[in-house]
């Protein structure tokens, strides 16, 4: 699963010309994130906040990423869930992206790992579709 998404963004810093596939991957993605608990539900993604005060929303797009794990052991009160990107996208800007501050990260720690300001995932939506903005 994503093997099309992680290949292109490895290529990514030597080979700019595949960015032209990145927004579409990027959004047809399947992801892993962390997700707060309230009572027997997850309710909203998990996010962190870096020394210069940004926020950043961590999802991945494989479930047994090194951060991933670690962080689900570290934060009790989180639960690891999975989310179709045509879903996730549309609950972040909702949600989370409005405050100027706040980005995701896809694949944290990883060699290919990548920020996406609000501008370009709002971008992204508004090209390849229609997104839900349910509750994770």
């Amino acid at each position: 699963m994503n093997e099309r998404l992680i290949a292109t963004l490895a290529s990514l810093r030597n080979d700019p010309a595949v960015a032209a596939y990145l927004y579409e991957e990027l959004f047809n993605g399947h992801y892993w994130t962390l997700a707060w608990r309230a009572d027997m539900e997850a309710s909203g993604y998990v996010g962190c906040q870096r020394a210069d005060g940004r926020w950043e929303i961590p999802i991945f797009t494989q479930p047994h990423r090194s951060y991933l794990t670690r962080s689900a052991v570290e934060i009790p009160a989180a639960e690891r869930v999975s989310v179709e990107g045509t879903r996730l996208w549309g609950q972040l800007l909702n949600d989370y992206l409005d405050d100027g501050v706040t980005r995701v990260v896809v694949d944290p720690g990883e060699s290919h790992g990548i920020f996406l300001e609000r501008a370009m995932i709002l971008g992204m939506v508004n090209r390849y579709g229609i997104v839900s903005d349910r509750d994770p």
